[in-house]
């Protein structure tokens, strides 16, 4: 069996905290940045994630999209950028994209 691959880099900044995506994002790696974000101190910055490497989303990666929206309630932004066209897919037809901020790869 082959390990599915998935990386996150984090990088803070004063306003934001940014999280580079790169690999699949599914039921056997969405606990790693599950995981990571639980334990995250957010203190009133923005949660950014940068999707330009993520090749792939299944469900258990949206609940932690959703999960992360909800931990950060309405005093926080959550915003999803640089997604690719089949991951936007994704989003549109879940309906994810009417309850987070994403923004489509720009060409």
């Amino acid at each position: 069996m082959q390990l599915e691959v998935f990386n996150v880099k984090k990088v803070t900044t004063r306003d934001s905290i940014i999280f580079h995506l790169e690999g699949r994002l599914n039921t056997e790696t969405a606990p790693v940045l599950d995981n990571m974000l639980s334990t995250c101190n957010h203190k009133n910055r923005a949660c950014i994630f940068n999707a330009e490497k993520l090749d792939y989303i299944s469900s258990a990666g949206l609940k932690v999209f959703l999960t992360e929206q909800k931990r950060l309630g309405n005093k926080q932004k959550l915003f999803i950028e640089n997604v690719k066209p089949e991951i936007m897919e994704v989003f549109q037809i879940t309906g994810f994209d009417t309850i987070i901020n994403i923004q489509a790869k720009m060409a």
